[in-house]
This record gives C-alpha cells, structure tokens and sequence, in this order.
C-alpha cells in the first residue's frame, strides 16, 4: 500500500506535507543538511560542499514527489 506523505499545492508548483511522515522529514532533512554544512567547510572545499548540498536537496524533492498524492504541475486554484 502506497500511502501518501504530501499534498500538491493549490497554487503553483509542488508539494506540502500531509502526513506525520512527510512532517517529520522537514525536521530530518534540515538536520541532515545542517550537519553536511557542519561537516563539509564551504572555505576549504566549496566543490564538494556544492555537490554534497545539490545531492541532498535532489533527494528530498525526490522523495517528495513520489511521495506526493497527485501529479506536480502548475496549478492556479480550486478550478485547476
């Protein structure tokens, strides 16, 4: 059974937790990416701090739009 932790949004594009699990990977992933800017010093190797970084935000938005009960598109409302 495949249960849903986010809800598109009602205007424009992408999602909002809708469930304590997608509640709770906000709070994760914000640990997950305070410890890599922790970890990987911008000052001394910014190339591998960008790549950590764009690897860690690609796999949220990942995990958020399989997650997502709907498809991700541009919305403009209830009529849409």
């Amino acid at each position: 059974m495949n249960k849903y932790w986010f809800k598109p949004h009602r205007y424009g594009i992408g999602a909002y937790p809708s469930s304590w699990e997608g509640w709770l990977s906000v709070p994760v992933f914000v640990a997950v990416l305070t410890f890599a800017v922790a970890t990987f010093q911008l000052e001394r190797r910014p190339l591998a701090f960008a790549f950590v970084e764009t690897a860690l935000v690609g796999m949220y938005v990942w995990l958020a739009w399989i997650k997502t009960d709907g498809e991700w598109r541009w919305r403009w409302g209830e009529d849409d």
